[in-house]
């Protein structure tokens, strides 16, 4: 309770320093003023000139190829009805990419071409305004685009941007939800107008800063997320989409005022970056619970993190990606659309520091607890183990309470499967946005517990309302792991329950132990459910072979409780369901008596 009391002391000091300073609109900084003003262009260059730095080179060649790709495609076309969110994001890689080589270069062929596809997107009959989120994520390519290109464009074009920017943009903003929210639609949409008023600043100065004034005190609902430390509530993909706004947001007003809003100093946020670098595991995959992917994405915005808190351990992993021969694996759509960003903010960094990273155990409290386990940097075959708490009522949660991930020997023993995408629900008019105990939502394979290496009991949800905290965290010896509080998620078929993860000092072994304490009044059936992409063979009633890359795992009950054990395809029989090929859901079924207090151990022990 105390530890409850003081985050939310810190969330209401986040509120009050963020909403205490106004701004000074004096010095204005000219165009180019948004994130890389005049003279960036030489550090960068800079930065690539002796090729030293090849993974950065990569990235500026993967930025060319792009742009020089699109000379040959016509520019992005409206969709008639549906949200065009997909269509903006395309359009602010194009822009982004295609001024950024402007920059770099001067060659004006690029900013002809990101003329094109602006003053294109300026034509549309509107931003999707019902969905906000479309509409700012379009702003912000043509804000950056207008202020990067400013000395290239016509006045004609000046006008056109900078009229669609103020009535399709800013003044579609009025009664928005988004201002009252605490997740990445405040922090996408902010961004936007902050830096979308300060780019036509001239045009509207009294409403710009309205506009800026409004998103300032609006802002500080989403920082406060990061508290107490770091941890993402809406999980690794989110983060880097959330917290990249959020950054910029923070660089416009110190690029274009000179001045900081005071929010990058909130509880949390500077040390989310270290959430999001455990969040890697050794053989390139992702803790990816909730709606996230799975795989290590090239996230560019830890550059600026290494910068800010002085530590090149922290774009390890980014440095890692843009290596040659994984950046020949990307697609054009898979590079991410702030790549830029990534050169503007590592040509700011003494990249001649060591940059290996040290850390080797996270745990974080806040509305998503973590806990998380590396043994070490130097390969894809070191031990890693997530475990997370919360509570299904996040924005993107999944019924995941209690849940983890296993790696080892290159091999995720006990996997997260992730996101599906939203469209595919949409077309079968599947609610998935309502987290009602007993929504669609939780009919949705990947979002429901089956689909979770957790406890199910009487094949029920669990407690939509029960937040699981990991309570204590486990250091002795070598021995290693947390405990989580699984009665609240478990209520109301238990009085108590405790799930305790050990990893033992040679990380051979990973027990879990699940202490419940039953409800008096009925029996139930406990189902220990773990979700794995190893092939999996039923060895006894109490014990499981898996396999996987000529390696063994067994995952067996080592207490005395009489156990069935199950073995079977991961799959739904929904037709809204994604498939999950090469998935099994293995575990074991208990029954459990009405008001006994029951001690469960499973061991998954490395064989070979």
């Amino acid at each position: 309770m105390k530890r409850i009391l003081i985050i939310t002391l810190l969330s209401l000091s986040v509120v009050s320093s963020a909403s205490a300073k106004p701004l000074s609109y004096n010095k204005i900084t000219p165009h180019p003023r948004l994130l890389m003003t005049a003279g960036q262009e030489k550090k960068i260059a800079k930065l690539l000139e002796d090729g030293t730095n090849a993974h950065l080179c990569n990235a500026n060649e993967l930025i060319f190829s792009f742009a020089e790709s699109l000379f040959d495609q016509p520019c992005v076309v409206r969709p008639a009805k549906g949200h065009i969110l997909a269509q903006s994001r395309e359009v602010e890689k194009r822009v982004l990419y295609l001024a950024y080589a402007y920059r770099i270069t001067g060659d004006v062929r690029y900013a002809k071409r990101a003329e094109e596809e602006m003053l294109n997107a300026c034509g549309w009959y509107d931003w999707d305004p019902g969905h906000w989120l479309d509409t700012a994520e379009v702003m912000t390519a043509l804000a950056i685009g207008y202020d990067w290109m400013y000395d290239y464009l016509s006045q004609e074009t000046k006008d056109i941007v900078t009229d669609a920017l103020i009535n399709k943009g800013l003044r579609t903003a009025e009664g928005q939800k988004w201002y009252n929210v605490d997740y990445n639609w405040n922090q996408v949409c902010n961004s936007a107008m902050i830096g979308t008023s300060l780019a036509v600043y001239e045009h509207i100065p009294d409403e710009a800063q309205k506009y800026i004034a409004k998103s300032v005190e609006s802002n500080p609902k989403a920082m406060a997320v990061y508290a107490p430390d770091g941890a993402y509530p809406e999980g690794y993909g989110y983060w880097n989409y959330g917290t990249t706004y959020q950054i910029l947001m923070i660089e416009y007003v110190r690029t274009a005022l000179g001045q900081e809003l005071g929010i990058e100093k909130s509880p949390g946020f500077l040390k989310s970056a270290e959430f999001i670098q455990m969040m890697e595991t050794p053989a390139g995959k992702s803790y990816g619970f909730y709606d996230s992917a799975t795989e290590q994405l090239m996230m560019p915005m830890v550059f600026w993190f290494a910068r800010e808190c002085k530590d090149n351990s922290l774009c390890w992993s980014a440095c890692g990606m843009l290596e040659k021969e994984r950046t020949k694996t990307y697609t054009n759509k898979e590079v991410d659309r702030f790549l830029p960003c990534a050169l503007i903010y590592a040509s700011q960094l003494d990249l001649t520091k060591d940059a290996k990273p040290s850390r080797t155990v996270y745990h974080a409290a806040g509305k998503t607890p973590l806990y998380i386990y590396r043994s070490g940097w130097d390969s894809p075959m070191d031990t890693y183990l997530g475990v997370k708490g919360g509570v299904p009522t996040n924005n993107h949660a999944h019924m995941d309470n209690g849940s983890f991930i296993y790696e080892q020997n290159g091999v995720q023993w006990v996997t997260d499967l992730g996101m599906q995408s939203y469209g595919s629900f949409y077309k079968h008019n599947i609610s998935i946005w309502d987290f009602k105990q007993n929504s669609q939502r939780w009919d949705c394979y990947r979002m429901s517990n089956q689909s979770h290496s957790t406890l199910i009991i009487d094949d029920s949800n669990h407690n939509v309302n029960g937040k699981a905290e990991i309570f204590e965290i486990i250091s002795d010896k070598g021995v290693k792991g947390c405990k989580v509080d699984m009665g609240p998620t478990l209520s109301p078929f238990v009085t108590s329950a405790t799930r305790t993860f050990t990893l033992d000092s040679e990380n051979t072994v990973l027990e879990i132990s699940d202490v419940l304490t039953v409800e008096k009044g009925n029996d139930h059936i406990l189902k220990w459910n773990l979700i794995t992409r190893a092939n999996p063979r039923i060895e006894s009633e109490n014990s499981i072979i898996l396999t996987k890359k000529g390696h063994k795992m067994r995952l067996e009950v080592v207490s005395g409780q009489k156990v069935t054990p199950m073995a079977e395809s991961a799959n739904s029989e929904n037709v809204y369901d994604m498939p999950n090929y090469g998935v099994s859901r293995v575990g074991f079924i208990f029954d459990l008596a009405a008001g006994e207090t029951c001690d469960i151990k499973v061991k998954l022990t490395t064989l070979e």
